[in-house]
């Protein structure tokens, strides 16, 4: 009778070291959660001690090899480093789908949703100002002080964020 492949050692031997982002860490806690894996079961998938893996889920540790074999065995994405956050949150989409998570996969697309509207209201805003502010510096005798105020309207208006921080955080009680 064959091994179980699921309690099968992983050999990160041959990972490099890499180094964890906050973001990396909260997935990495929520995938290991999602798919009941105790962080001593993981541990010994890995090869390593439960604490080694208690210290990465906590930001104690904040590099280590066993990231990318903790990444292949959870099917989540590896850190993001340098990245913007819009190529970080389509990353996470990508790997929830990947998962077969559609609980998960759901929440996260309409959080993402729910941001590009954000986005695409904040830039009609921005394009009305810029169009008052044309329209005022086009006509007569137009007051330099009202330009100069739909200017500053204009340059003030930011993007929002692409996700609220708590957006997927499921609600219990």
């Amino acid at each position: 009778m064959g091994a179980d492949p699921d309690l099968e050692k992983i050999q990160p031997e041959s990972d490099p070291e890499v180094a964890t982002t906050p973001e990396w860490r909260r997935d990495m806690k929520r995938a290991r959660e999602r798919l009941e894996i105790t962080q001593k079961a993981l541990a010994v998938r890995l090869g390593c001690k439960q604490a080694m893996v208690s210290q990465l889920e906590n930001g104690t540790i904040r590099a280590s090899k066993f990231v990318l074999p903790i990444c292949r065995i959870l099917a989540i994405a590896p850190p993001t480093h340098f990245m913007i956050e819009e190529q970080r949150e389509w990353s996470r989409l990508g790997h929830l789908l990947q998962s077969g998570d559609r609980e998960a996969f759901a929440l996260e697309l309409v959080g993402l949703r729910q941001a590009v509207a954000r986005l695409e209201k904040a830039e009609q805003e921005k394009q009305e100002l810029r169009d008052a502010l044309a329209f005022a510096t086009k006509r007569r005798g137009a007051e330099p002080a009202a330009v100069e105020s739909i200017a500053a309207k204009s340059s003030a208006i930011e993007a929002p964020p692409l996700r609220p921080r708590n957006a997927t955080k499921k609600k219990t009680g």
